[in-house]
C-alpha cells in the first residue's frame, strides 16, 4: 500500500514536471501579432515567430529567453497638436490664442516596421507610440507654418486644416512620406476637434502688440538688473568675506599687527611701524654697533697730534738766541 503510494504521488510529480515543461518551453502568439524571442547572451532570433503555437526549448533555464508580442493591427490612436499662434503667447490668456487639434488615426505595422523600431529604439519596443506620435505632430506642425505666413492666414486656418485632413488633402500623402522607412501603411484619419480663435477677436488683441512687447522689454530690463545687482553683491560679500579670513590669518600669524590696526582706525595720518621680536632685536644690536663707532671717533679726535706744520708756516726765521 506504502509503495502504492509513493508511485502516484512520482506520476502525480512527473506529470507536474511535463505540465511545467510544456508551459515553459511553448509560445502561442495571438492573431494579428508577430513574436520576438529575444535570448539573453545572443539576442534577437530570426525570423520572427507568426501566429500560433511555436515550440521553444529553453534547457530549463529560467529567463533564458525573453518574447514581446507586438501587435500588427494596433487600436485608433488619438494624436494632439496644441500650437499657439505668433503673437498668442505674448497675450495674457495665451491658451486663449492656440490652435487646439485631435486626430484620430488608424495604421498598421508590418514585420519591416517592428524590425526598424527593435533597432531604433534599442529594443524598447513599447515606446514606438510616441515615436509615431511625435512624427505626426511635426507632420501637422510643418503643414502649418507653411499656410500660417503672415497674421491675416488666421481667418482662414479652419477651412485649410479640415482640407488637408480629409480625402482628397496631402494628409496620407506626407504620411507615406514621412514613414516610407518604417513600413507603417496609414489605414483611416479624421479630425475629432479643431478649435482656432477668431480672427477678428486675436487681431483686437494683438493691435497694440508693440506697447506689449515694450512693457515685456522693460520688465526683461528691470529684472536683468535686479539679478546683476544681486551678483554683483554676492561678489562683494565673497570677496569682503575672503579678505576677513586673510586678516585672521595674518593675526595669528603676527599678533603685534592688531596695534597697528587700531592706531591706524583711530589716526590714520599716524606714521607708526610695529616690528616682531627678531627685528627689535636686529634694531638693538645696530644701535649699540653706533654708539662703539661714536666713541671710537671721539677718542681718536682727543689725542696729540704729532703731524708735520702747516705749509705757510714753512721758511720762517727763528728768534736768535743770546
Amino acid at each position: 500500500m506504502i509503495s502504492g503510494f509513493f508511485k502516484n504521488l512520482f506520476q502525480v510529480i512527473a506529470f507536474g514536471c511535463i505540465l511545467t515543461l510544456i508551459y515553459l518551453n511553448i509560445i502561442i502568439v495571438p492573431d494579428n501579432h508577430v513574436g520576438l524571442l529575444v535570448e539573453k547572451t545572443r539576442g534577437l532570433s530570426e525570423p520572427m515567430l507568426k501566429p500560433g503555437y511555436h515550440w521553444n526549448w529553453t534547457g530549463f533555464v529560467p529567463f533564458k529567453w525573453n518574447v514581446y508580442k507586438i501587435d500588427l493591427n494596433p487600436p485608433v490612436v488619438n494624436i494632439h497638436l496644441r500650437q499657439p499662434l505668433r503673437y498668442g503667447r505674448y497675450l495674457e490668456d495665451a491658451d486663449m490664442f492656440s490652435i487646439n487639434l485631435n486626430i484620430n488615426v488608424k495604421y498598421n505595422l508590418s514585420e519591416q516596421s517592428v524590425l526598424f523600431f527593435w533597432n531604433y529604439l534599442k529594443h524598447n519596443i513599447p515606446e514606438y507610440n510616441n515615436y509615431i506620435n511625435d512624427r505626426v505632430r511635426l507632420m501637422v506642425e510643418l503643414f502649418l507654418s507653411e499656410t500660417y505666413r503672415k497674421e491675416e492666414d488666421v481667418a482662414y486656418l479652419n477651412v485649410l486644416f479640415r482640407k488637408y485632413v480629409s480625402n482628397e488633402g496631402r494628409f496620407k500623402k506626407d504620411w507615406d512620406e514621412i514613414f516610407k522607412d518604417e513600413g507603417i501603411e496609414l489605414i483611416q484619419y479624421e479630425i475629432t476637434k479643431l478649435e482656432i480663435p477668431e480672427a477678428a477677436v486675436y487681431f483686437e488683441n494683438i493691435k497694440n502688440i508693440d506697447k506689449i512687447f515694450q512693457a515685456r522689454r522693460e520688465a526683461t530690463v528691470k529684472r536683468l538688473m535686479a539679478e546683476a545687482n544681486v551678483y554683483e553683491k554676492n561678489l562683494i560679500d565673497h570677496a569682503e568675506l575672503e579678505k576677513a579670513e586673510k586678516f585672521i590669518e595674518i593675526m595669528q600669524k603676527y599678533p603685534d599687527i592688531i596695534k597697528y590696526y587700531q592706531i591706524e582706525k583711530l589716526n590714520p595720518k599716524a606714521k607708526i611701524f610695529i616690528v616682531n621680536d627678531q627685528v627689535k632685536d636686529h634694531v638693538n644690536d645696530q644701535v649699540k654697533t653706533n654708539e662703539i663707532i661714536k666713541n671710537n671717533i671721539q677718542k681718536e679726535a682727543e689725542k696729540p697730534s704729532n703731524a708735520a706744520p702747516p705749509p705757510e708756516e714753512k721758511g720762517k726765521i727763528e728768534s736768535i738766541k743770546k
